[in-house]
């Protein structure tokens, strides 16, 4: 069902009505996928209703994690893991003087990409879509 005649029957039904917003890979972008609560609420309570964002995948925030992690994490998600790429502190300090290499362990995600798009957590992309993943490479020191 689409997004206002879901909001419309569960207002005329006497619920408040608050709208969030998910990915599916079978719903179409715009229709209702669920409602919670599922089954029954009481007359006035607020029904949370998800919509469809289509097939698309909601880039995590993976700042600080595990390189390893994240990677299963995308793929998992629906992305194509093109490349993961090693970046010393002294070139991330060349790339964004604000970067604090202590804000994340070696061996951590940095940031992510789509090619030569940079990507932001939270970024909708579709799903398949190809990305790259930059971390603090860890150097060992004699």
């Amino acid at each position: 069902m689409p997004e206002e005649n879901a909001v419309a029957e569960l207002e005329e039904a006497g619920f408040q009505v608050v709208v969030e917003q998910e990915a599916s890979e079978t719903i179409p972008e715009g229709s209702a996928i669920r409602t919670e609560p599922a089954d029954e609420a009481e007359v006035g309570s607020t029904v949370i209703v998800y919509i469809s964002l289509g097939n698309v995948v909601v880039i995590p925030d993976l700042f600080g994690v595990d390189v390893f992690e994240a990677r299963d994490t995308l793929v998992e998600a629906g992305l194509i893991v093109r490349n993961v790429i090693p970046r010393s502190c002294e070139l991330l300090q060349s790339l964004n003087p604000d970067f604090d290499c202590n804000s994340v362990r070696p061996n951590s995600v940095v940031s992510i990409s789509s090619g030569p798009d940079q990507l932001d957590w939270g970024d909708i992309v579709p799903n398949g879509t190809m990305v790259d993943l930059v971390y603090l490479q860890q150097i060992n020191t004699p």
